[in-house]
């Protein structure tokens, strides 16, 4: 895409933002909204079949300044699978207050047992290719445990918890976004914990053992 192409898009995803928070709707035609931008509907269309399509790219766009900012840390790929998550997590709460305004629209009343917000589509497929290479090293230096069957579903409890701390920050009046820092730790940790070899683990290996060795 050439530059002025990305200005066309620059303006088109501002402009539907500024609708979307003045109005509290989308805007109520593709073709009204192009006008209002000095564009042809044609020009809307090509890139977006649709004004959900084209919010679904907005939130894209904020999973790639996520990524984009811990990418450019030289020590990111150093960290630890945890110093990942928590890096992650911790840059996305800086890119949400750039994006406040959205951010507080969609997930502040978003209810609790929406695990797949609509307009997240697109974040949440880029979010779990990064999740799956996260994992994927960290079981290969043991940070966490490779289990039959469970840990198919480590990266499906690490999108719950991006949801989590989501609306955490959306919801959260502390002080300096206190509140939301501490989830972030406190949740990594746990769930970092919980994925590691443990307890959990001594009892399977004993209890496979007892039952392969009845005899004794």
């Amino acid at each position: 895409m050439d530059q002025q192409e990305q200005d066309i898009d620059n303006r088109i995803k501002g402009e539907y933002v500024k609708t979307l928070l003045r109005t509290g709707e989308e805007p109520i035609t593709a073709y009204a909204f192009a006008a209002d931008l000095g564009i042809e509907e044609d020009d809307f269309y090509s890139r977006y079949n649709s004004f959900r399509a084209l919010e679904k790219e907005i939130w894209k766009d904020i999973f790639g300044y996520v990524n984009a900012a811990i990418s450019a840390d030289e020590e990111f790929s150093s960290y630890s699978g945890k110093d990942k998550a928590l890096s992650f997590f911790y840059t996305l709460v800086e890119v949400y207050k750039q994006n406040r305004s959205l951010v507080l629209f969609r997930l502040s009343g978003l209810p609790r047992h929406n695990t797949d917000p609509w307009f997240l589509e697109k974040l949440k497929e880029q979010y779990l290719l990064l999740i799956a290479d996260l994992l994927s090293e960290a079981i290969e230096k043991e940070e966490v445990m490779a289990r039959p069957f469970i840990s198919d579903y480590y990266k499906d409890a690490l999108w719950i918890q991006f949801l989590y701390i989501s609306r955490v920050w959306a919801n959260d009046d502390s002080e300096e976004f206190q509140i939301t820092d501490a989830a972030i730790e406190k949740s990594v940790n746990l769930i970092f914990e919980l994925m590691r070899k443990g307890p959990v683990d001594l009892m399977i290996d004993f209890a496979k053992f007892a039952y392969q060795n009845k005899a004794y």
